[in-house]
């Protein structure tokens, strides 16, 4: 299992920050040597871009252009939406990135801070 945490200072919207998160997600799995099987994310707009294949001329359309990009060198299985109130462990996954110092990667057979997690 792996896991980052990097720091942004700027505001983005949520969709942006879901969209980074999942593009940055992508390029540490793949330099760490993971293969994602599957995508899932409570921002129904990005994983909806993401699914068909749609790179809007704005912010969020060159991030998810550079998603698909990373998409396409993986053997990857499928995309879907969860909401928010079935995706427990990776809220609670956010929150504690809050207190962790910036630029945080771990590579581990389970991430200590998520054994006590419960979804």
């Amino acid at each position: 299992m792996g896991a980052s945490s990097q720091k942004l200072n700027a505001v983005f919207s949520p969709q942006i920050v879901e969209a980074i998160a999942i593009r940055q997600g992508l390029q540490f799995a793949k330099e760490s040597g993971l293969v994602p099987s599957f995508l899932q994310s409570d921002v129904l707009l990005v994983i909806q871009l993401i699914s068909f294949h749609s790179m809007p001329f704005s912010e969020v359309g060159l991030i998810v252009k550079g998603i698909i990009v990373l998409l396409g060198s993986a053997e990857f299985q499928g995309v879907s939406f969860v909401s928010r109130t079935c995706n427990g462990v990776a809220q609670s996954l956010a929150k504690l990135a809050f207190s962790l110092r910036p630029d945080c990667f771990s590579l581990e057979d389970c991430l200590i801070c998520i054994e006590n997690i419960k979804s």
